[in-house]
C-alpha cells in the first residue's frame, strides 16, 4: 500500500449524517467503465457542498483498490506553470507505487519537460543541454541547417527566430504523443508493480476555485492536452459557476464560457449540497455537540437574520472552532447570535458591544420581517424545548438567550424545571428564566468543572478575532 497524501481519518462514516458514500461508489463504478481510453469529469459543487471533504473520503476509499493521486491546485498556484505542478504530483505520489521501476517516472519528467513554458528558461535549457549535450538555442540552430537545407550563419535574426519557432512547434505536436506513452507506460508498470491495485489510476484535483483565473484555465488543458490517456480518470472539482466566470475575466463578460469549458470535460456530475440543518449540524459535531434542538435553534436563527448562504454560515460559525478550544467556556447559543450579528449587521453588533442598543435590534414596530415564519422554540410540561412555527416573538427569546452571557442562575433545563417544580410554578411561566436555561445548556471550551465562565468581553474579543480569519 502506497504511502497516504490524505488524512486517513477523512472517510465516509466520519460524515454519516450526510452519507456521501453510495454516490462515490457510484461514480468509482461508472467512471472505471469509461476510463479505458482516459476520461475527464467535472465535478459541480456550490461552494460549501464539501468538495474537499468529498475528495479527500473519497480518494481513501478508492486507495484500497486502486492507484490514486490526491492534487490540490492551490498549493501549486505560485508555480505559475501547472505543467510542472502536475508532473511533480506524479512523480511524489506515484513513485510510491513504482518500487524498482521508478526510471519510468523519470521518462515522464524527461519528456514532460520539453512543455514547460519558457518563462522557465533554466528548466528548459537544462533539458535540452542533458539530451544533447549543448545549448537550446545551439541545438535548434542546428536543426535548422538540417532540416531547411539552410546554413543558420546566413539567416537574418528574425528569420532564424522563425524557423525556429517552427521547430519548436512541430517538435511539440510529436512530443505529446511520446509524452502519452510515457505515461501510459507508466500506468501498466505502477499497476503491475503492486499486484494488489486495479485499473484505472484516478486523479483527484480539488482546490481549482481558488487559483488564479489563468491558472486554473491552464491546469484544466494541460489535463485536457497533455495527461487525457487510457487507464487514467482525472476528476476536477470545481464549482462550475465560478469557474466560468474566471473564464470570462480573461476573455471577456461576453465569451460563451461553458460551451468552451465543455470541450475539457468528457461529462459533468454535480454533488448535492447538504441541507442548511445537515450543514449545521455536521459543524456543531466537530466541536461535540450533536443535538438535534441546537440545531433547529441555530438554523432558525440563521433563517430569521435572512443568512441562507453555505459560504456565510460556514464563515460565521467558524468561531465554534475558536471556543472549542479556549481556556473558557462559552455559551453556544449567544456566541453564535453575536457572531451573526457581526457578520451580517456589524453595525449593530458595534452599537451592542458598545451598550448603545440592547438586542434584538428588529423591532415590532419598525421591522417585522421573519416574524410570521420564523421556526420558534418554546417548553412545554413534559419536555425541553420543542419547535413550532408562529405564535412567538423569536426576537424576545433571542433577546434574553443574549442575556444569558451574564446569567447563571440555572445550568440547563433539566436544573430550571427542577428548580421550578421546588417552588411550585409553572415551568412555561418565566420565558427569560427558559431562555436562559436553554442557553446555558450547550458550552464550548475548557472542562466544565475547573474552568472559568466568558465573560462579556470574552464574547467580544473571541468573535472579533474570528473575523479576522478567513
Amino acid at each position: 500500500m502506497s504511502e497516504n497524501f490524505v488524512d486517513p481519518d477523512e472517510i465516509f462514516d466520519s460524515y454519516s449524517l450526510i452519507d456521501r458514500q453510495p454516490f462515490a461508489e457510484y461514480l468509482t463504478n461508472y467512471l472505471i467503465s469509461k476510463s479505458h481510453d482516459g476520461y475527464v469529469l467535472n465535478l459541480n459543487a456550490e461552494w460549501g457542498a464539501g468538495k474537499t471533504t468529498f475528495l479527500q473520503c473519497w480518494y481513501n476509499l478508492l486507495r484500497h483498490n486502486h492507484p490514486v493521486i490526491y492534487f490540490d491546485a492551490w498549493k501549486s498556484d505560485f508555480t505559475h506553470d501547472p505543467m510542472i505542478a502536475l508532473m511533480d504530483c506524479f512523480h511524489s505520489q506515484l513513485s510510491n507505487y513504482l518500487h524498482d521501476e521508478k526510471n519510468k517516472i523519470i521518462d515522464l519528467l524527461e519528456k514532460g519537460m520539453f512543455f514547460v513554458r519558457r518563462t522557465t528558461p533554466s528548466l528548459v535549457v537544462g533539458y535540452l543541454k542533458n539530451k544533447v549535450g549543448m545549448d537550446g538555442d545551439e541545438s535548434l540552430l542546428k536543426d535548422i541547417s538540417d532540416e531547411f537545407q539552410i546554413d543558420s550563419n546566413e539567416c537574418g535574426d528574425a528569420l532564424k527566430e522563425i524557423l525556429k519557432g517552427v521547430l519548436e512547434q512541430r517538435a511539440k505536436v510529436n512530443g505529446i504523443s511520446d509524452f502519452k506513452n510515457a505515461l501510459s507506460e507508466l500506468s501498466e508498470t505502477s499497476l503491475k508493480a503492486d499486484q494488489g491495485m486495479s485499473k484505472p489510476i484516478f486523479v483527484l484535483i480539488d482546490e481549482l476555485d481558488r487559483c488564479r483565473p489563468t491558472y486554473a484555465i491552464e491546469l484544466i488543458e494541460c489535463v485536457k492536452h497533455f495527461f487525457k490517456t487510457k487507464n487514467f480518470v482525472f476528476v476536477l472539482a470545481t464549482d462550475t459557476d465560478q469557474l466560468q466566470h474566471s473564464v470570462r475575466a480573461i476573455y471577456g463578460e461576453g465569451f460563451d464560457s461553458e460551451s468552451y469549458l465543455s470541450r475539457f470535460f468528457d461529462t459533468r456530475a454535480t454533488l448535492p449540497a447538504p441541507t442548511t440543518f445537515e450543514f449545521i449540524k455536521a459543524k456543531l459535531q466537530k466541536v461535540g455537540i450533536d443535538n438535534d434542538k441546537a440545531t433547529e435553534f441555530i438554523e432558525a436563527a440563521f433563517n430569521w437574520h435572512e443568512v441562507y448562504s453555505l459560504r456565510e454560515i460556514s464563515k460565521i460559525l467558524q468561531v465554534l472552532d475558536f471556543a472549542a478550544n479556549g481556556n473558557k467556556e462559552f455559551k453556544l447559543l449567544p456566541l453564535l447570535l453575536l457572531s451573526i450579528l457581526k457578520h451580517r449587521f456589524s453595525s449593530f453588533y458595534t452599537q451592542y458591544k458598545e451598550s448603545i442598543i440592547s438586542p434584538p435590534y428588529r423591532s415590532n414596530t419598525h421591522d417585522t420581517r421573519g416574524h410570521g415564519d420564523s421556526t420558534l422554540i418554546k417548553a412545554k410540561r413534559s419536555q425541553t424545548f420543542v419547535v413550532i412555527r408562529k405564535n412567538q416573538d423569536i426576537a424576545f427569546i433571542f433577546n434574553h438567550i443574549l442575556q444569558s452571557i451574564e446569567q447563571y442562575e440555572y445550568r440547563d433545563i433539566a436544573d430550571f424545571k427542577a428548580t421550578i417544580t421546588q417552588r411550585g410554578g409553572d415551568e412555561t411561566a418565566n420565558i427569560s428564566q427558559l431562555s436562559q436555561a436553554f442557553s446555558n445548556e450547550y458550552t464550548l471550551g475548557a472542562d466544565n468543572i475547573s474552568s472559568s465562565n466568558a465573560s462579556k468581553k470574552d464574547y467580544f474579543n473571541l468573535i472579533d478575532f474570528a473575523g479576522y480569519i478567513d
